[in-house]
């Protein structure tokens, strides 16, 4: 019994996040479709929101990577 509720467990851990993520991901294009206007040159343009949050997530990245990942690295060496 034991081992089946650490399996369950275990399985919850393996799943949250990615249910999380699912869950931030729609709620980000729900709201950006919202902000964004309805017609842009006549129609409305599908994806762009998904495109906005890819560059988003890109660009934090990679300031990341350049204010907090490198200077940490290069204190330490």
């Amino acid at each position: 019994m034991k081992k089946l509720v650490g399996y369950f467990f275990q399985g919850i851990l393996f799943i949250a996040p990615t249910a999380v993520t699912i869950y931030i991901f729609y709620y980000a294009f729900e709201f950006i479709d919202g902000l964004l206007p309805a017609d842009i040159i006549g129609s409305h343009v599908h994806g762009l929101s998904a495109l906005i949050i890819i560059f988003t997530i890109t660009r934090v990245g990679f300031l990341g990577k350049i204010l907090v990942s490198q200077p940490i690295f290069q204190s330490v060496n």
